[in-house]
């Protein structure tokens, strides 16, 4: 991202989210389904293959002015669902046939301007792009990622999570406890118990490194890079993604003893999530992630792990 002025930041922000498959995924949803009945659901793209450009240009044009455009300024947690609906789908692979820039959806990009300008420019949704405020622990969430070793990359997901990783997502957000009720991708139950924790230590406590943009995640490939030559892996990605000629993703391993934590910005899933970066000639991406996901490494569980088991019981905070 260039080093210059706020409002070039976020007029840069615009045209990322305008050609990033999640960011219009996300606004083609928000500005056709009620998010008060998503629960979980997405609308889908694919509506407008029957249509002539004439019609689907009308169609998304008055949809954004009725139904985008308002909805960007419901509760914050209703305007949530659409980004967890649109990771689900992704991360399903729902969606994997229309995230390419070949898609149909990418032909009327400029009728989501107005809302990638509200995402990009409005207060409100500044945290989308700095990160969590008041990161918080889930309940449901300890214990339910794979208790792998950080060297092993033979899983589908490359969010880093091991046996001593924590999560820690927003909250509360709205009438929700936590931005994890709803944006859960790959190692995280949807359903379960949604009490939450603060963290016991400072937000910004350590050596931290956020995710905002593609260049950010191609950093942290460039510092450690571990090239992927777990065929099942490679077949999936290629699957999500297309064809590329090699793929790395972080070693997490080499990485961990020299950050703390590491970030996945809300805004960071839209603009960076689901699509291949190029780095030294290979290709990567963020796959699995749970959007807007702080993971914290080499964490005592033993505490939050007793907490977890104990706000089932009605045992309250640590």
């Amino acid at each position: 991202m260039p080093k210059t002025t706020p409002a070039r930041i976020q007029d840069y922000r615009v045209e990322r989210l305008l050609n990033s498959s999640p960011a219009l995924c996300f606004f083609y949803s928000v500005s056709r389904i009620d998010a008060q009945a998503l629960e979980g659901a997405y609308a889908d793209p694919r509506e407008l293959d029957g249509m002539s450009d004439a019609n689907a240009q009308k169609w998304l044009d008055q949809s954004v002015a009725k139904r985008g455009m308002p909805a960007l300024n419901e509760s914050m947690e209703l305007i949530i669902r659409h980004i967890g609906s649109i990771a689900m789908g992704l991360s399903w692979g729902h969606l994997a046939e229309i995230n390419r820039p070949q898609s149909r959806l990418f032909q009327f990009r400029e009728c989501f301007r107005p809302l990638a300008r509200q995402i990009a420019h409005k207060p409100r949704f500044n945290w989308w792009w700095d990160g969590a405020t008041t990161p918080v622990i889930t309940a449901k969430d300890i214990g339910t990622g794979p208790l792998a070793d950080l060297g092993d990359f033979g899983g589908w997901s490359n969010q880093p999570r091991g046996h001593d990783t924590l999560q820690t997502t927003q909250g509360p957000v709205g009438n929700d406890p936590s931005t994890l009720l709803w944006c859960v991708d790959n190692d995280t139950i949807l359903e379960g118990d949604p009490r939450t924790t603060p963290l016991s230590q400072s937000p910004t406590q350590g050596r931290g490194f956020q995710i905002k943009e593609p260049s950010d995640w191609a950093e942290l490939v460039r510092r450690a890079p571990h090239l992927m030559d777990d065929q099942e892996v490679v077949r999936n990605w290629t699957y999500f993604l297309g064809e590329q000629s090699s793929w790395v993703t972080p070693a997490w391993d080499l990485l961990a003893p020299h950050i703390d934590w590491v970030e996945l910005t809300l805004g960071g899933f839209l603009l960076a999530a689901y699509q291949p970066i190029h780095v030294n000639g290979h290709a990567t991406a963020i796959i699995g992630w749970n959007p807007g996901a702080t993971i914290h490494f080499g964490m005592n569980m033993t505490k939050y792990l007793e907490w977890a088991k104990g706000s089932a019981e009605g045992l309250g905070d640590i």
